[in-house]
């Protein structure tokens, strides 16, 4: 599997009593995300940050998937093979 670093936009959430002001520079969040490439295709690409035996089932699992929709999606760059 490759160790990839996807650049993302998520959406910027703040709870609590907020004034105006603050919420007027609120902006989306630029996430660096890194794990290996379970697959990327023309609507998403889906990552896992690790892997592990399924003992129940003997087969591996990933730990963690992370789906991010292409629209969200910044850059997708390669660090290892």
């Amino acid at each position: 599997m490759e160790l990839v670093e996807v650049v993302w936009v998520d959406a910027m959430i703040e709870e609590g009593h907020i004034p105006p002001s603050v919420v007027s520079g609120m902006v989306p969040i630029e996430r660096h995300t890194i794990g290996y490439l379970i697959n990327s295709e023309d609507d998403c690409v889906r990552i896992t940050f690790g892997t592990l035996e399924n003992f129940y089932k003997g087969e591996r699992a990933y730990d963690m998937v992370l789906v991010l929709p292409r629209c969200m999606i910044k850059s997708l760059n390669v660090i290892e093979k």
